[in-house]
């Protein structure tokens, strides 16, 4: 704060004075960081400004003493924040740049929808930078897996894809139905023949038959 006083005279020589307080600020040394600078669409982005006593955020009107800014962001966006210290004559700013990630368009295949008891059924990826085939324990960047069942059944295969930067997730699934094999029985009218002779042969048990 600085007092200014002024003198003066007239033509006659008679002398007064005046006096002005005037208030200086600083302008202030803003400073704008980001909790995470990739984040995934949709999401929440987090700011915080240093270094002023308020703040106008992203070309507001209004201005505040809060130092935590959040906006949810469906783009990449640059942001920023105004501040100063006591009048608002006197700015400064900082700005951030906040990249968004879309979430992948993941998609899983097999190369069949039903199989055997015991068969090998093969699955593929795509739409993802990374993959994980066991639920997010292990990510990388195989695309096709097969799996044997064990068991007769409808298996639900469930592949988690993810995005570069933040690693945005989504996740595909895929039944495969597993069906059992069938349980034949075959009989003969004998166990011992001669040669030449005709034997009878009997399958139950499945839907079509080949003898070898």
């Amino acid at each position: 704060t600085h007092i200014y006083t002024v003198y003066g005279q007239d033509q006659h020589g008679c002398r007064n004075s005046d006096t002005a307080r005037i208030i200086i600020y600083d302008y202030p040394t803003v400073h704008l960081s980001a909790a995470s600078y990739d984040i995934c669409e949709g999401s929440t982005a987090i700011l915080t400004a240093t270094g002023a006593q308020h703040y106008s955020w992203n070309g507001g009107s209004s201005w505040t003493e809060s130092s935590l800014h959040q906006v949810v962001l469906n783009d990449s966006a640059t942001l920023y924040v105004e501040g100063c210290n006591g009048s608002q004559l006197c700015q400064r700013r900082d700005s951030v740049r906040v990249r968004v990630y879309s979430y992948p368009a993941v998609s899983l295949t097999a190369d069949t929808d039903e199989i055997c008891l015991h068969d090998t059924i093969r699955l593929s990826a795509s739409g993802a930078f990374q993959y994980s085939w066991d639920n997010g324990s292990h990510w990388g960047t195989t695309q096709q897996m097969s799996y044997i069942p064990s068991t007769a059944q409808t298996y639900t295969y469930t592949l988690v894809g993810r995005s570069e930067g933040p690693g945005c997730q989504t996740t595909a699934q895929l039944p495969v139905q597993v069906h059992p094999l069938p349980n034949l029985q075959m009989t003969v009218s004998n166990d011992a023949f001669c040669i030449d002779t005709i034997i009878n042969i009997t399958a139950i048990g499945g839907y079509r038959y080949r003898l070898y």
